[in-house]
């Protein structure tokens, strides 16, 4: 019975880990983070009309800032999948 609950509480705590540990993304340089951003847009767009729905939360790290930054702040305030296609194209509207 014990060594039952002591894998039961290993699983849920490599869980745990798994699920938290992705949530920050780790310092990368700005070019990197931005094409990241980027990606992650290009590909969520088409398929559901609307940006990625982490886009908006703080949660990269970048070089010369203290504070975490979002793909919506990095990509200059796009919020919707057309006005970030005009930022992606180098045409910001």
């Amino acid at each position: 019975m014990i060594v039952v609950t002591a894998i039961i509480v290993l699983i849920i705590a490599l869980v745990l880990i798994t699920i938290f540990s992705g949530s920050i993304t780790p310092l990368a340089s700005l070019a990197q983070s931005k094409n990241n951003c980027r990606v992650q847009a290009e590909s969520t767009c088409p398929s559901t009309g609307a940006l990625p729905a982490t886009w908006g939360i703080a949660s990269l790290k970048v070089p010369d800032s203290d504070q975490l930054k979002s793909c919506q702040e990095l990509w200059n305030n796009c919020v919707t999948c057309a006005s970030c296609q005009n930022y992606f194209r180098g045409t910001p509207q």
